[in-house]
């Protein structure tokens, strides 16, 4: 929806008159008019609905999102920078990413590790929760050169069940521990 804007300077003076600014008047009253006729037929939508595009990317005191095209069937990626040692801090109760067709992937680039953490303290621990799914953690591409490392002691919340045979173990699971390979009798 074009709107023609007035002239201004047929305005900003005392000696101005109303009759050699009356076209610039009118292009008041139309835009007025053509403002008030969307709003009228658009209710809530008018404008595009809630959302504000932003024709560059968003400088906020030197913290930047910036938006930039990938390849050509225009993947785009959104990305949260601030100063080299700054956090971006998701205070939300809750954050979603991906989605269930498509899946989500928490990575890095240039082989940079990722690390989860919390604050110290005795009531700060990571939770992974799934209500109705079995949780999994594997490496991409499954392998011996690719393991999965817990660099400290793991802890379980409780044992449970007896095998029917505790006397020769059906398998055993091998774990490396700084070097040394050891393996645990599975019981079935």
């Amino acid at each position: 929806m074009p709107i023609s804007l007035p002239d201004r300077t047929k305005f900003d003076a005392d000696s101005d008159k109303i009759s050699t600014s009356r076209a610039e008047l009118k292009k008041i009253s139309d835009a007025v008019n053509t403002l008030g006729t969307e709003w009228n037929n658009q209710g809530d939508s008018f404008g595009g609905g809630n959302l504000t595009e932003l024709l560059q990317d968003l400088d906020v005191n030197g913290q930047k999102i910036i938006s930039t095209t990938n390849d050509s069937a225009g993947n785009d990626d959104i990305i949260l920078e601030t100063s080299a040692a700054g956090d971006i801090y998701l205070t939300s109760g809750n954050v979603y990413i991906g989605n269930p067709a498509a899946g989500a992937v928490i990575g890095t680039t240039n082989d940079t590790p990722v690390t989860i953490e919390t604050n110290d303290g005795l009531g700060s621990y990571i939770r992974i929760n799934a209500p109705s799914d079995d949780i999994e953690i594997k490496t991409d591409t499954f392998n011996n050169s690719n393991p999965i490392y817990l660099n400290g002691f793991v802890k379980f919340a409780s044992t449970g069940g007896t095998p029917s045979n505790t006397t020769t173990p059906a398998s055993w699971l091998e774990v490396n521990v700084g070097g040394t390979t050891y393996y645990l009798g599975l019981y079935s």
